[in-house]
């Protein structure tokens, strides 16, 4: 013997049921608003990180009169020590250096 609900039970869970689709539509929707504005959040906030790193770095580039034909070892530690402290406050973001031109290779990465 099955199982009955009435009518009235029937309509209770169709409208439940409903209801909790449209809790889900609710939120959805509002987090689908909230993004744009964090996309933003975090799009400063790495600016500003890299705006902070090549200032750091300028000084290692200064104290070449040539670039050699690598970089100096020396600067993977001060690089990678620049990079931690730009990206510190920045939860889940990698970061570095690429050396462009001749050298063509990153350098300094940190993950902090």
């Amino acid at each position: 013997m099955g199982l009955r609900f009435g009518l009235r039970w029937q309509i209770v869970v169709v409208v439940g049921l409903f209801a909790a689709s449209l809790v889900v539509l609710l939120s959805s929707l509002l987090g689908a608003i909230q993004l744009p504005a964090r996309e933003q959040e975090l799009r400063l906030q790495l600016i500003e990180a890299s705006r902070q790193m090549a200032e750091e770095a300028a000084p290692l580039l200064e104290e070449l009169p040539e670039p050699p034909r690598e970089p100096p070892p020396h600067w993977r530690q001060q690089l990678t020590d620049i990079a931690n402290r730009a990206l510190q406050e920045l939860s889940g973001v990698e970061g570095g250096f690429y050396l462009a031109g001749d050298w063509d290779k990153f350098f300094g990465h940190a993950f902090p």
